[in-house]
């Protein structure tokens, strides 16, 4: 058995469905045959796999890959049949925990919850050259980046200073990327439920800053101006 379904995706043409089991193997299907291809495996207890995503071409897949928590993340491809394994780029070491931050977090949490530079979930660009990500580090924090596809021009677009956020957990971002269909705004979520503006809209480049909706005191979600963002 492949273990528990956590995320699905469509390619874009609709032949072939990818599907990530247990954050630890990624499978493409033919939907017309059945046929099943393995993309990437990361068996190890402490190992990742983030949620696939596919070209525009639906040429390759693309994923964020974690072998333990002291190894470096790296963005890699593969083509829809498993062939032609590439790393895009390292992301950064893993980190090891020090003693008060393990007092914090608790010996039980430290072989389960990622606590490396941890990227959950990974976005082409619709012209295809750039992938967004949203990534979280003991000692970094939370921000969104991009990074060509070919691996250079690692560049910030906003921290999570730049919006008031803070992740609860250092398995998971509390930011979540999403790119608009003509790539020229980034869609940025803060699930920090401590702060008052819970969704932006950025330039790429990290500039002009939108609040887009706000949370009230019990918080909801309640629309906000599109003005420009001021912390």
């Amino acid at each position: 058995a492949n273990g528990r379904p956590v995320s699905i995706s469509w390619s874009n043409d609709g032949r072939y469905l990818a599907i990530l089991y247990d954050h630890h193997t990624i499978i493409t299907t033919d939907v017309n045959s059945g046929q099943e291809y393995i993309i990437a495996q990361a068996p190890g207890a402490e190992s990742r796999l983030s949620t696939p995503e596919w070209g525009p071409n639906d040429d390759l897949v693309y994923f964020a890959r974690r072998e333990n928590l002291q190894s470096p993340t790296v963005l890699q491809s593969a083509t829809k049949h498993g062939d032609n394994l590439q790393t895009i780029a390292e992301l950064g070491a893993g980190f090891t925990p020090t003693d008060d931050y393990q007092k914090i977090v608790g010996d039980g949490l430290l072989a389960t919850r990622g606590i490396g530079f941890y990227v959950d979930a990974i976005q082409i660009s619709p012209d295809g050259r750039t992938i967004l990500f949203a990534a979280v580090h003991p000692e970094q924090d939370d921000a969104v980046y991009l990074i060509n596809t070919d691996g250079s021009n690692l560049r910030q677009v906003v921290h999570h200073t730049e919006l008031r956020g803070k992740s609860a957990y250092y398995e998971a971002s509390s930011l979540y990327a999403a790119w608009s269909p003509d790539g020229r705004r980034v869609a940025v979520y803060n699930d920090d439920s401590g702060k008052s503006v819970a969704l932006y809209i950025i330039s790429p480049d990290g500039s002009d800053i939108q609040a887009l909706a706000r949370r009230d005191a019990n918080g909801n979600l309640t629309p906000g101006s599109a003005a420009p963002f001021r912390p």
